[in-house]
């Protein structure tokens, strides 16, 4: 089955545009939630308002190593795989292997805190 090279372009456009807009996003909102809990959170709060801090920290900081990862995801039966270019960074495997690492801890801590 034939595939058009020019749509797959435009789909992997797409896709990089949302990732860049998506981690400008993250850093402005939660930026902004880690700033308003700071100066604005009342004492009734008590640890909870650390909850959503951690959240916050942690949505950031996925965000970030998702835009160094830049992850394709393949689906293949009951399988599933995240694939990173190392081109797109530069990066070596060993430094792929840790940043791969980190997105996945980073994910699993807000999981976890749950």
């Amino acid at each position: 089955m034939p595939t058009n090279v020019g749509v797959v372009h435009s789909i992997m456009l797409v896709a990089h545009v949302a990732e860049y807009l998506s981690f400008a996003l993250s850093v402005v909102v939660n930026g902004l939630l880690i700033y308003l809990i700071k100066t604005k959170s009342r004492k009734e709060m008590g640890s909870y308002k650390y909850l959503m801090m951690s959240f916050a920290f942690f949505g950031i900081f996925f965000s970030a190593t998702d835009l160094l990862v830049q992850p394709l995801m393949h689906v293949y039966g009951p399988t599933f795989n995240a694939i990173m270019i190392l081109s797109t960074f530069g990066f070596n495997k060993s430094s792929a292997a840790v940043i791969m690492g980190m997105r996945a801890s980073f994910h699993l801590s807000k999981v976890c805190i749950i």
